[in-house]
């Protein structure tokens, strides 16, 4: 029932907001893109385009408020990038094997490349900025919570039954990276409540990286949170308390089976299990497709079909 009124009001809520603000829409489309509802809690929310309708709308908001700034600055070679990628994909479609399989995979992108300019075009202040942090970092940390509650509740979702489309080494790269924003918002919180809100999402994060075993996802966590340490200045000694603290409850939360699970990251060839041979293999297979086909490649989504080892 939380996840069914949950999604009807930030439906409803941004879809409406948008056309007086789009940064609204902006705000909600992506909190629904990282919640994704209808995978949550599949079991009551009903499949229905919760994101079209909010997209839609912040698209209408955007054009009434002139669509945006577009005094970039810095910004302008990341958007010519990803505009350029986009753009790439389109042609590489053109040319493909499977050209239905090309196209979908050109619609998602569209999907995420629209929303990344309309929301570029708006964010204008600090505060903005900001605002996206957090509710990027509180979506995420919703997902890990969810993922908590599963395996404390006897099934590991977040390693067998997948989220939204991911399997759960994906799941796992974007815990990490809700994981570094969460530090980050948290150090440089003014609030006490905004710490812990934030030091608490990092842990849920954190916990469900090592219970994804995924060894790449562990390895990331690991130089996420070194590097986090390097850069974040430590003001007083309460953010050296804090450091230490997440540090032995990722201890205490890292047991026996996902510091085995880790440790054959590094074994030898003989040793190593088929996951991790798989990976070399398919790296060996992805540089000899990229050395048959330089330009263009052999169309959008295309390599799975491609790929001689599973």
């Amino acid at each position: 029932m939380k996840g069914l009124i949950f999604t009807y009001l930030l439906t409803c809520g941004g879809s409406i907001g948008a056309f007086f603000n789009p940064f609204i829409g902006v705000l909600a489309y992506v909190c629904l893109a990282l919640v994704s509802p209808t995978s949550m809690w599949h079991w009551a929310v009903t499949p229905h385009p919760y994101s079209r309708i909010v997209g839609i709308a912040m698209l209408i908001g955007w054009a009434l408020h002139g669509f945006g700034r577009w005094d970039l600055n810095k910004a302008w070679g990341s958007t010519i990038a990803l505009l350029g990628f986009f753009m790439w994909s389109v042609f590489s479609a053109l040319s493909s094997f499977q050209q239905e399989v090309a196209w979908d995979f050109v619609i998602a992108m569209f999907k995420i490349v629209i929303p990344v300019i309309v929301g570029l075009t708006l964010i204008d202040s600090v505060s903005k900025l900001k605002q996206l942090a957090w509710v990027i970092m509180l979506s995420q940390g919703l997902v890990a919570f969810e993922m908590n509650l599963s395996y404390y509740s006897g099934f590991n979702r977040m390693q067998m039954g997948g989220f939204g489309g991911l399997d759960n080494n994906s799941m796992a790269i974007a815990a990490v990276s809700g994981f570094g924003l969460a530090l980050f918002l948290g150090m440089g919180a003014t609030k006490w409540w905004q710490r812990l809100l934030s030091w608490v999402c990092a842990i849920l994060m954190g916990h469900s990286v090592m219970f994804s075993f995924s060894r790449g996802g562990m390895l990331a966590l690991i130089i996420s949170f070194a590097l986090s340490f390097l850069l974040i200045p430590k003001r007083n000694p309460k953010h050296w308390i804090a450091w230490i603290a997440i540090l032995l409850i990722g201890f205490r939360l890292a047991g026996p089976e996902v510091v085995e699970r880790f440790s054959t990251t590094f074994t030898e060839t003989s040793e190593r299990d088929g996951s991790a041979q798989s990976r070399l293999d398919l790296w060996e297979d992805n540089w000899d497709v990229m050395k048959r086909y330089p330009i263009l490649g052999v169309g959008p989504d295309h390599w799975p079909r491609l790929q001689r080892r599973p």
